[in-house]
């Protein structure tokens, strides 16, 4: 999930930016994940003109169970790139 895009900003890309997660948990709860109750919540408020790399940390994750967490992610930055919008 993208938020906090400046409003004189459009993004270029990507598009859809994704990032792969393990995570480690009971294999029933486990078992429950897709991509639609898996978020990464990235602020690209200090977005600029021309390229920006964010870093995804665990912190960026919300899952949708307290049981289980993150073990990995990959990539661990998305460089987006940056226009300014028409006038």
């Amino acid at each position: 999930e993208i938020t906090n895009v400046p409003s004189q900003l459009e993004i270029l890309g990507p598009a859809n930016p994704k990032a792969e997660i393990r995570v480690r948990g009971l294999r029933k709860d486990v078992s429950t994940l897709n991509e639609k109750n898996v978020m990464a919540g990235i602020d690209l408020s200090a977005a600029r003109l021309s390229r920006k790399t964010f870093s995804i940390t665990r912190d960026h994750i919300r899952l949708p169970d307290e049981r289980m967490y993150v073990v990995d992610i990959n990539p661990t930055q998305l460089t987006f790139e940056f226009k300014e919008k028409p006038r």
